[in-house]
This record gives structure tokens, C-alpha cells and sequence, in this order.
């Protein structure tokens, strides 16, 4: 929130509640420290939207956190107009599209991956290799950023050059989007593809 909104909260726990004490982080500062780190750059994907808090001994390198449209809800709706498109699905809430999301799709797409989705009613929905493919939106070169391994790189890049081998080796991804099977692989993947040659990139979920 605003200044002034933390300044209200902070007089009501304070003064009314009497609380003993309190701090206000930034996500992304929260994110790194439950890694175990204090040097790193976070990648938080929500539902709505992505940012990129860079981090270094504590501090935020720049003033603004980078944010990009890029989120959980892109894929939800990619894969609903894949369903509608393709004569699979018509009518689904954004819910169980949702929910379809987070149990069936994947970065790492395998001959043994799960392609099989009970909807409410109890009928089951069989999906194909396309619809289990949807988080590939995030990463695509033609979305918003140039995807979130561009959007990463561009994040690092913009910081101090003499931080950003640390940011490279301590890329943090927290956020529910994160959570899909092969983000972490798939992220480190195409950074290391954008990164300096004698850069070592290493991703960890938080």
C-alpha cells in the first residue's frame, strides 16, 4: 500500500492493538529471505501479474520493481480458448479452467504426463499435448516482455554490473504460477540462453 495507508495500519497495531512490534517488507525482499538469502533476484508470478524485486546484501537495487502482465491468469485463459477453439470444452467457469490449469499442465510435457481432467458433473474431459501446453504463453518471445525469461534477463541487466553475476547464480521464483510442473527448468533454460556466456544461472524455488 501507500504511505500513508502503512502509517494508518501501523498506528492501529501500534496504538489501538498494542502490538509489540512490526515491519513492512516488500514481497519480493520476504521471497529471497525465506530462501535463506539476502542477495537474489526474485521473480514473483501471481494471478494477475509478474514483478522482479533484485536484491543485493538486503537492499533493493533500483528504486521501481519491474511488473509485466505475464501471469497465472494468462494461461488460464489461453488454455480456455484452446478448449473452446479446438471443440474440446464450451461453457467451462474461469474456475475449473483454473483448476484444470493447476493439475494438468505442465513445462515439461512427457508421454507420461497426466491428460485426463474430472469435471463438476463427474464426466472426464481428455485434453491434448497443445491444451497441457498452455504455459508455454509465459515464455513465448511474441508475449508481452519477450516472455518471463526475457523479462528476467532485462531485470538483471538494468541493475549495477558489477551485482549482477550474484543475481545470475541466485534467482529466486515464488507465486502459484511458479508452482506448474517445469518452471524452474524452463526458466533457467532460457535465461541461461540470454545470459553472458560466463554467467552461472541457477533458479530455485522458494
Amino acid at each position: 500500500g501507500t504511505a500513508p495507508q502503512r502509517a494508518a495500519l501501523a498506528a492501529l497495531c501500534l496504538e489501538t492493538l498494542r502490538v509489540p512490534a512490526l515491519s513492512f517488507s516488500p514481497p519480493g525482499l520476504l521471497g529471497l529471505y525465506s530462501s535463506g538469502r539476502t542477495t537474489g533476484i526474485v521473480l514473483d508470478v501471481g494471478e494477475g501479474g509478474t514483478s522482479a524485486t533484485a536484491i543485493y546484501e538486503g537492499y533493493p537495487l533500483v528504486d521501481a520493481t519491474p511488473c509485466c502482465p505475464l501471469a497465472g491468469r494468462t494461461v488460464t485463459e489461453r488454455l480456455h480458448r484452446q478448449l473452446e477453439e479446438d471443440g474440446v470444452a464450451y461453457g467451462l467457469d474461469y474456475e475449473t479452467v483454473a483448476q484444470m490449469k493447476e493439475e494438468l499442465c505442465t513445462l515439461d510435457f512427457s508421454e507420461g504426463s497426466k491428460t485426463t481432467f474430472e469435471l463438476p458433473d463427474g464426466s472426464t474431459l481428455a485434453l491434448q499435448p497443445p491444451h497441457l501446453q498452455a504455459p508455454d504463453a509465459l515464455f513465448e518471445p511474441a508475449a508481452p516482455g519477450g516472455g518471463l525469461g526475457r523479462f528476467m534477463f532485462q531485470s538483471i541487466y538494468d541493475c549495477d554490473i558489477d551485482t549482477r553475476r550474484d543475481l545470475y547464480s541466485n534467482a529466486i521464483v515464488v507465486g502459484g504460477a511458479t508452482l506448474m510442473h517445469g518452471f524452474s527448468n524452463r526458466l533457467q533454460t532460457e535465461l541461461t540462453a540470454l545470459a553472458p556466456e560466463n554467467a552461472r544461472v541457477r533458479v530455485f524455488a522458494a
